[in-house]
């Protein structure tokens, strides 16, 4: 499974009769795509930017998504992306409230490029360390792990409300390294930003 995401730097306000779809419109639109998964929008707390990440059956799928919707719209959009890529999906965790509608979710940033050796550090941290310390948090709804061609990451936390976020952050810290996890690979995020989830759509059966 593949995922693309793309972000602005100001959400556009005034809906479709400025031209711009709101949210819901948007997500119901790239949910007619070949290959759609799903797909969750979102607005940043405290900020401007509004970002959607979608996920796709296949890489191919995910490329061509936009074109898709611009051909369903008949027009591009009428706003410029700050950032657009296309990741792997590494890994989906279902939280205890996996079958419930996110209300905030928090994007945690790794920029590219890194070490494979890096990546792989990082990688291992996610899965046998810090996924498990997290995965029966209490409204914690879904949580995706993704990488890029260059091994920059980007991990999305889905959750119910806030003081989720902040407890699964706690449990976080509060752990102890793996044998054999090197601290000097394991750097910090570049930047997070804790969101609104606006609007979202997923499919209950995934290729």
């Amino acid at each position: 499974m593949f995922a693309r995401v793309q972000t602005v730097e100001e959400l556009p306000t005034g809906g479709s009769a400025q031209g711009a779809l709101g949210p819901t419109e948007v997500v119901d639109l790239v949910a007619g795509h070949p290959g759609f998964c799903e797909a969750w929008s979102m607005h940043q707390l405290g900020g401007p930017r509004g970002t959607l990440v979608s996920l796709w059956a296949t890489r191919e799928d995910a490329e061509l998504a936009s074109e898709r919707s611009t051909e369903r719209r008949g027009g591009p959009w009428p706003f410029a992306l700050a950032h657009d890529r296309v990741y792997e999906v590494l890994q989906v965790g279902e939280g205890p409230a996996a079958d419930e509608q996110p209300a905030v979710a928090q994007l945690t940033w790794f920029d590219g490029p890194r070490s494979e050796v890096q990546a792989a550090a990082d990688e291992r941290a996610g899965t046998e360390r810090l996924w498990p310390a997290v995965a029966d948090t209490p409204g914690l709804v879904r949580s995706l792990a993704l990488v890029a061609d260059d091994r920059s990451y980007v991990h999305l936390g889905l959750a119910t409300g806030a003081e989720v976020l902040d407890e699964a952050q706690r449990r976080i810290m509060s752990t102890d390294l793996l044998p054999g996890e090197d601290l000097a690979l394991l750097g910090g995020p570049d930047r997070i930003d804790v969101c609104t989830v606006l609007a979202g759509r997923r499919l209950r059966v995934q290729a």
